[in-house]
């Protein structure tokens, strides 16, 4: 790469060392490895020195920093690294069409497209960090932004295997296309969407009216059926007929975060009583059907994803969304309970949010149903426990 990539550079291959470590410092032959670099710790050091070299000097590649800061599950830092990396890619124009604004570098097939990703994982990123901590979104969309099409399609028929897992009896994982481009579009679509929740039921900074809230609510409801409706059935998990193995792992991230995203999009609706501005906001109880049937549908999908790649691989938002779940269905299961709370040994982020739930039931007076209590990762910096008013709401809304 360092030889024959134009597009090299140090700073985001060491941010990709240091997020990847925890998930390879459990194997034996790794971790030995990674002795030498100070258990993994050097390669997030050479990261921040890359990227403030880099700010120093002026003179910036592709953003890295978002990288940085997640492996240590740190809020403050997360939120920093983001922020930086959102305005990197402002300042190198990404968030711009490069096809129809033109600017005096004349720029290749292949620097539209690596820009024309490049910008919308980082809005699909932005939307996540803003849920899991509790604050605005950055990136915005607007008629001068890339375009939700990718023109290089060559891998949505690669098969797609997964790393390190072994299973009994010589069972393997099946030849499996991964269909990785028509998932980047379909959950970029779906992004676009949650954003508008976002901004207009969980506005951090302003208080969302209820007049606000019911626009919000018809609009955006057709939009998500639209969305489900259209989805190719190859990428759609129907839960009353799941594989016996789970699709790849972006496939079953984009099932459960649309199902993440339908429990959030209708809990304001059952927590906010009626107001004289607009006295028909009661609650419905399609409301409440369509909340507890998402959890079940994620219930459905996480067993399946948990049967075919363990606990070991638990993403961030695959924890986040059986996190939902859990404050929408109790008791809940012993196996999804404890796969939880080794999730949260995995993902800090995660803990973070854990420790909100026991603290609500606790002010409210709850009995505990959850058989697990989250664990601290040793060797990490501690996470910022600040409760911020997105995660107030989306955690403590145990009595709907």
């Amino acid at each position: 790469m360092a030889m024959l990539w134009p597009y090299y550079s140090r700073t985001p291959m060491n941010a990709l060392l240091a997020h990847s470590v925890r998930w390879g410092i459990g194997d034996e032959q790794t971790r030995q490895l990674l002795s030498a670099y100070d258990d993994g710790k050097v390669f997030a050091g050479q990261a921040w020195d890359g990227i403030f070299n880099e700010l120093r000097e002026g003179v910036t590649s592709a953003p890295s920093s978002e990288r940085t800061g997640i492996s240590h599950g740190n809020s403050t830092l997360i939120w920093i690294c983001t922020g930086i990396a959102f305005r990197l890619i402002d300042h190198l124009g990404i968030c711009f069409d490069s096809q129809r604004y033109m600017g005096s570098v004349t720029l290749f097939d292949e620097d539209t497209e690596i820009r024309h990703r490049l910008f919308w994982s980082c809005y699909f990123w932005d939307k996540l960090t803003s849920l899991y901590l509790g604050r605005s979104p950055s990136l915005q969309q607007s008629p001068a932004s890339p375009p939700q099409r990718i023109l290089d399609d060559s891998a949505e028929d690669e098969l797609w295997t997964p790393y390190g897992l072994t299973y009994a009896n010589g069972g393997q994982y099946p030849p499996t296309p991964s269909h990785s481009t028509s998932s980047f579009i379909q959950i970029c679509r779906l992004t676009v969407i949650f954003n508008e929740i976002l901004i207009h039921m969980y506005d951090p900074t302003n208080h969302n009216s209820d007049t606000e809230m019911h626009s919000c609510l018809v609009k955006e409801e057709a939009s998500l059926n639209s969305w489900w409706a259209e989805l190719p059935s190859f990428l759609k998990m129907d839960i009353s007929d799941l594989a016996r193995y789970a699709p790849p792992s972006h496939i079953v991230i984009q099932n459960l975060l649309y199902y993440c995203f339908r429990i959030l999009f209708y809990r304001p609706m059952l927590s906010r009583r009626s107001s004289p501005e607009f006295g028909h906001l009661e609650p419905n109880p399609n409301h409440l059907r369509e909340r507890v049937s998402s959890a079940t549908a994620i219930i459905a999908i996480f067993d399946l994803y948990h049967r075919t790649f363990g606990e070991s691989h638990c993403m961030i938002s695959v924890a986040y969304c059986v996190l939902h779940q859990v404050i929408i269905k109790r008791p809940v299961g012993w196996s999804s309970a404890h796969a939880l709370a080794r999730a949260s040994r995995i993902n800090p982020v995660i803990r973070s949010a854990l420790k909100l739930v026991m603290e609500a039931i606790n002010d409210l007076g709850v009995e505990r149903t959850m058989p697990f209590e989250p664990q601290p990762v040793t060797g990490t910096p501690p996470s910022t426990s600040t409760r911020y008013p997105l995660q107030s709401q989306a955690f403590t809304s145990w009595n709907d």
